[in-house]
């Protein structure tokens, strides 16, 4: 102590503590309120800040198709490996055979039950 007056270190380690912490808290205070405050609208134009403004009513409505929700058709085989698609090729041409000619499907047929 010179004349009345704490030493210089002695105050730095006594107060700078203090000092550091009030800052950072004043600092972290003032960021957290920037950051919690509502923000304002940012213009565009003449329009105004509320978007429900923007939005156009629907006049008509119409119905999707399937290709527009992405189903497909239950014929559509596009999907389908080309295994399955010739499994279903035959199958459609032995149920067409089968519907015009009944007695020759019966006929082969039969001759596959002899065969084992």
């Amino acid at each position: 102590m010179v004349d009345g007056f704490p030493d210089f270190n002695q105050l730095l380690t006594q107060y700078l503590p203090w000092v550091v912490l009030f800052l950072l808290l004043s600092v972290g205070y003032s960021l957290a309120m920037n950051d919690f405050k509502p923000k304002k609208a940012e213009k565009e134009g003449n329009s105004s800040p509320d978007r429900r403004n923007n939005i156009v009513p629907v006049t008509r409505s119409r119905e999707l198709s399937n290709a527009e929700l992405g189903i497909s058709d239950i014929d559509d085989t596009a999907a389908l490996s080309s295994l399955e698609q010739r499994h279903l090729k035959m199958e459609k041409i032995i149920r067409e055979f089968s519907t015009q000619s009944p007695e020759e499907t019966a006929g082969v047929i039969k001759g596959w039950l002899n065969e084992r």
